[in-house]
């Protein structure tokens, strides 16, 4: 099975021929971090098992950040973990949705990921999208595969739950 971490990367401008940039005057609280600052251990992981497709984004309502990702490959939910800064500590998954999909025969769902930019009816909610596909590369372009497979799939969850 495939493993997914997520490492916080600093690279410097000066590193990549970039002049410095400036910060941000609007966003979520933090700062980018010198090279100097991470010490001789470099960067670390900060949450394992993280998704290749995923989504982290800064919840002000709640002052925490969301990671939203699928959990499993083939027949899969959708997880939610919690951080009150980039580097943690982060929550354990709470599986939010069991899309319908994965109880059927061969699934394959995945890239489940928050859109933030959307807003639901409740200020509490969060819209989240999965991808849902075949093993089967044919089945894509038959009448049925062309209507149902590769479309997002749009569900509501409670943010922060």
């Amino acid at each position: 099975m495939l493993e997914a971490r997520v490492t916080l990367l600093v690279v410097t401008l000066a590193a990549i021929g970039c002049p410095p940039a400036r910060p941000a005057a609007d966003g979520p609280p933090g700062r980018a971090y010198p090279e100097a600052d991470l010490g001789p251990g470099g960067p670390v992981f900060v949450m394992d098992d993280a998704g290749a497709e995923c989504s982290l984004h800064w919840d002000a309502r709640s002052k925490m950040f969301i990671h939203v990702a699928s959990c499993g490959f083939g027949a899969s939910t959708i997880g939610v973990r919690t951080a009150p800064a980039l580097t943690g500590p982060w929550s354990a998954p709470v599986q939010v949705y069991r899309p319908p999909e994965t109880d059927g025969p061969r699934p394959l769902v995945y890239a489940a990921k928050a859109h933030p930019e959307l807003a639901g009816p409740d200020a509490a909610d969060l819209v989240v999208t999965y991808a849902t596909n075949t093993w089967e590369f044919g089945e894509q372009f038959t009448p049925e595969g062309s209507r149902s497979l590769y479309w997002p799939r749009f569900v509501l969850v409670r943010a922060g739950q």
